[in-house]
Formats: C-alpha cells, sequence, structure tokens
C-alpha cells in the first residue's frame, strides 16, 4: 500500500521526489510528469499551492514538447486547480478550459474525470450552478464507469461542498454519505 493511501503524505513526498530524480536522469519525461502530478497533488492538498502549481506547470509543459496528450489535461487541471484555491479565478476558468479542451485529444477516462471535477468547482465559484452541477455529474459517472471508489468519494465531496454552498442542504448531505461510503468502500 503506498504511503499516500495511508496518509503518510510526508513520506510519500519524499519518495515521489527520490523517484523524480532518477526518472530525470533517466530521461523518462512522462514518467517525471507523472511523478509531479502526484508530488502536486500532495503538495495541494497540503496548501501549498505554489509549489503544487510550479509542479504542475513544469509537467504540462514537458509533455507538451513530446506531444504526449493522455496525461496533459491531468496536469493543466491541477495548475487549474491551484489557481482557484489561490483565488485567481479568472485563471482558473483559463486553465480549466484549456484542460478540457485536452481531454478531446485522449481516451483516457480519468483524465476527462480530473477536468470535469476541477470544472465543477471552478463553474461553483464563478457563480455558475448549472454548469457546476453539470461538471460533477459527469466526472462522478465517470469515476463509478472506471470503478474507482476514491475518485468517487473525491468528486462527491467536492459537489457536496459546492451544493451546500448553493443552499441545496439534501443534496450536499446525500453527497456526503456518497463520499463516505465510497471512502469506506477505497479502504476495505
Amino acid at each position: 500500500m503506498s504511503f499516500r493511501k495511508t496518509g503518510d503524505l510526508t513520506r510519500a513526498l519524499e519518495y515521489a521526489q527520490r523517484s523524480l530524480r532518477l526518472f530525470e536522469t533517466l530521461q523518462d519525461i512522462r514518467m517525471s510528469a507523472q511523478l509531479r502530478n502526484n508530488m502536486a497533488e500532495i503538495l495541494l492538498s497540503q496548501g501549498r499551492t505554489d509549489e503544487a502549481e510550479s509542479l504542475f506547470l513544469f509537467g504540462a509543459e514537458q509533455l507538451s514538447r513530446v506531444g504526449d496528450r493522455d496525461l496533459l489535461p491531468h496536469l493543466i487541471a491541477g495548475a487549474a486547480e491551484a489557481a482557484l484555491n489561490r483565488g485567481d479565478q479568472a485563471l482558473a476558468a483559463k486553465r480549466i478550459g484549456q484542460a478540457l479542451d485536452a481531454t478531446s485529444a485522449t481516451s483516457d477516462s480519468l483524465a476527462e474525470l480530473a477536468a470535469r471535477r476541477v470544472a465543477g468547482r471552478v463553474a461553483a465559484a464563478a457563480g455558475d450552478a448549472e454548469k457546476a452541477r453539470e461538471h460533477f455529474e459527469r466526472a462522478l459517472e465517470l469515476a463509478e464507469k472506471v470503478d474507482s471508489p476514491t475518485d468517487v468519494s473525491r468528486v462527491a465531496f467536492d459537489y457536496a461542498e459546492v451544493l451546500e454552498e448553493l443552499g441545496d442542504e439534501r443534496q450536499a448531505l446525500a453527497r456526503y454519505r456518497q463520499a463516505y461510503r465510497a471512502r469506506q468502500s477505497a479502504r476495505s
């Protein structure tokens, strides 16, 4: 089981940094970008937005240079989420538009899932409740399709927070329950 799944994010970050140095030495750009994405996700969860954003952007730049399209939407969506968390809604909207566009160049459902989850948050921050619901519903559909309880939990939790902010307590509670059940399922 990974250190990230056990909640030891500091140790997970240390191992990811070591692995990143190895993959950079081997000039494995895709794996380096994947590790940057993983490290940035950890940093973002710790509130270290600026560090996360630079990792997301550097990884996206690397992938763009070599023409890798599968992981690119993940990294751009991560950069959008970092901008949103920092309070820069305009930049977040620009980036999430790029991430959603980038999903058309890949058949990776997880790429669209990542972009849709963040797009839901960005739309909600912009006051577009209908668009937020649309993005979150699609992200949940994709998370269930790929059979990922962790992703179902994450999307449902973000969706619940938005629903709560919109004053839809009944639906928010249903999504919080969905997130909790999915999290429990992921741990089993």
